[in-house]
């Protein structure tokens, strides 16, 4: 695969490897236009940082390795001011990291976690045994200009001083895990680690980053490729679209629909009010906001189905009834050889055999 870095203006070639279950916990939601909020990103100092936290969610698609079936969830506690501008930041960290070949990647072992955190990944992928490399962390280093190209973002002197604040937001992200042997077992173990450690010099703009053990193993896959499922998100398809509401609406039909969906197999069907709270974290406050938000709704799903190997399909269920609220979408997307991942972690710049 050959990769180009552009803006919002200019092609991106490249896909992000998204860990499924940061979209499954949604942590990244449109942001209010209120003037609380116009801080959002900078870097806060001494403003208090108020911290989210989602529901526990269970790594399903995980596969163990090993005689005992363990139960494993995930929780994210988080600011709560985390946007389009974050994920598109993550997302981009991540498609430089797939960048790198297997050969050229660096790692650090001294990453911020505790002995919790390595029996999980040991308990998840019995290879660590015989390899323990696979408990070191990738390690990255860019610049901010390439950082907020590959993100679609303008090399402004805004976006890099905003840059510094949305890296201090991620990195407070913390992933919590629990696990039990069995779901007979009343005993839960835990561990957590943030999305990833980092250093930023502000004169030289170099970013040096640490990926967490979950993230890094995305990339340093089994031989056979089953331990962590996730989601490859187009950056060339994400740079096409304007608006936080068709970029986030986006990224969570990425993980919803599957390549193939609508060509060969059945297209996914969506309402808009679903979609909504895919976007929005809290519920609109009347029925006008409540209208408003399914006409953005409908503006992001004609921009998503402009693009190549997407297919949206309005229609309405009960003719009697024909406002937004009562449409419903049904949604396919082309296999383009880009999209996402049933578990099977592939090297990138690579096809898949068969």
């Amino acid at each position: 695969m050959r990769y180009k870095e552009g803006t919002r203006n200019r092609e991106v070639h490249e896909v992000a490897p998204h860990d499924v279950s940061i979209s499954e916990c949604t942590i990244f939601h449109v942001q209010p236009r209120s003037s609380a909020s116009r801080g959002i990103g900078a870097d806060s100092g001494a403003r208090r940082v108020s911290m989210l936290e989602t529901d526990w969610k269970p790594l399903a698609k995980d596969k163990a390795k090993g005689e005992i079936d363990p139960v494993v969830e995930v929780q994210f506690l988080f600011p709560q001011w985390m946007g389009e501008f974050h994920e598109s930041v993550l997302l981009s960290i991540l498609a430089i990291a797939a960048r790198k070949s297997p050969n050229a990647r660096e790692f650090v072992s001294d990453f911020d976690t505790d002995e919790e955190m390595d029996k999980l990944i040991t308990l998840l992928d019995s290879k660590v045994k015989g390899d323990r490399k696979r408990l070191d962390r990738i390690a990255l280093t860019t610049q901010a200009s390439p950082l907020l190209k590959s993100a679609g973002k303008s090399t402004s002197a805004k976006n890099y001083e905003r840059l510094h604040g949305v890296l201090k937001d991620l990195s407070r992200v913390n992933c919590g895990y629990r696990w039990k042997a069995s779901a007979e077992s009343e005993a839960w173990s835990t561990a957590s680690e943030s999305l990833f450690n980092y250093t930023f010099d502000a004169d030289t703009g170099e970013i040096r980053l640490s990926l967490s053990g979950r993230i890094s193993r995305i990339f340093v896959p089994t031989q056979d490729g089953s331990l962590l499922r996730y989601v490859s998100i187009s950056m060339s398809e994400r740079s096409k679209l304007n608006g936080d509401v068709a970029i986030l609406l986006h990224s969570h039909l990425c993980r919803l629909v599957w390549e193939g969906d609508g060509c060969g197999r059945p297209s996914k069907k969506f309402r808009p009010d679903t979609m909504m709270n895919y976007v929005y974290r809290e519920p609109p406050k009347d029925s006008q906001e409540a209208r408003d938000r399914r006409k953005e709704i409908r503006r992001a799903l004609d921009a998503i189905d402009a693009l190549p190997g997407w297919r949206v399909t309005r229609w309405n269920e009960d003719a009697e009834k024909k406002g937004p609220k009562d449409m419903i979408y049904f949604i396919g997307r082309l296999k383009t050889g880009v999209g996402d991942n049933a578990g099977t972690l592939l090297k990138f710049g690579q096809k898949k055999k068969g």
